[in-house]
């Protein structure tokens, strides 16, 4: 069980460059990647995708690239094409008598803009693109382990909330023959006190206790609500990712509360009713956060 939020960092080079991979990943319907690449060349956006769609299923992952060359490695560089602008810019000036002919390396040196060091991209190929994919599944291999530490600390919220949850359905079948009980009596009291001296016919009165039972039993409801709860214990087990499909379960089991307190608004019944939908709430909030 993994998380969707977590965070990976790597850093290698290969003799000329530097590469920094760094991942952080928080809660999505999907995979969503975001890709923020400094000096990296565009050509590794697709590679790197992929790779990433292999190893993780969901969330929103911001994915920042930073490439640079090596201190030594690469020199820097005269733009050549600006110097000559330069110059032709210069030339009325020079004409005029108003500048020196000739340019001196101090004069080039006081303009910054005229000097670069070479750009990674200028060079790109298959070594620098292997370079940024190793350091990212690097970083891919911390974000996963994160993603599994905080997904164990979830698992654990889950399952004490899911047996919070099994504990007051089966309060809830304790109270359901006692209540259809109370529910019956109450009925044959209220039809004595209307009818008062009038005899009730006995088939008739089985036939509306019986309406009554039919209308306010809630084993059915309680059979379907202790078999999603089986399959959400299941469904815990499973490996992979299993977010939606709990949060699918929890929907079930949502609306079998709804229409077991529907069916019978017995005080005791209610109380416990709502306590169930709290706390499935609960478990369906940490359920949002899985992979």
């Amino acid at each position: 069980m993994k998380s969707m939020t977590g965070f990976g960092r790597a850093t290698g080079d290969n003799g000329r460059l530097s590469a920094t991979v760094t991942l952080k990943s928080v809660n999505g319907k999907a995979l969503d990647l975001h890709w923020n690449g400094r000096g990296a060349d565009p050509a590794v956006d697709l590679p790197l995708r992929e790779a990433l769609g292999r190893r993780l299923e969901r969330g929103r992952v911001d994915l920042q690239v930073e490439v640079r060359p090596l201190a030594g490695a690469v020199g820097p560089s005269l733009d050549g094409r600006a110097v000559r602008q330069l110059y032709g810019a210069c030339r009325p000036l020079i004409e005029e008598g108003i500048l020196a002919e000739r340019f001196e390396l101090g004069d080039l040196m006081r303009l910054p803009e005229l000097l670069a060091s070479a750009s990674p991209e200028a060079s790109w190929g298959e070594a620098e693109t292997a370079l940024v994919l190793d350091v990212a599944g690097r970083a891919c291999d911390e974000l996963v382990a994160s993603r599994e530490r905080e997904g164990a600390k979830l698992a654990a919220v889950i399952r004490s909330r899911l047996a919070s949850l099994e504990a007051l359905v089966r309060e809830l079948a304790d109270l359901r023959e006692p209540v259809l009980a109370e529910m019956v009596a109450s009925l044959k009291r209220r039809l004595g006190e209307l009818l008062g001296e009038v005899a009730i016919d006995p088939i008739r009165l089985a036939q509306e206790v019986a309406v009554l039972a039919d209308r306010t039993d809630i084993a059915e409801e309680l059979d379907r609500l202790s078999s999603h709860l089986c399959e959400l214990g299941a469904t815990l087990d499973r490996p992979g990712p299993i977010g939606k499909r709990l949060d699918f379960q929890l929907q079930e089991v949502q609306r079998e509360l709804n229409t077991l307190g529907t069916k019978c608004r017995h005080p005791e019944v209610s109380r416990r009713v709502l306590d169930a939908k709290v706390v499935g709430e609960q478990i369906r909030e940490q359920v949002q956060n899985l992979e």
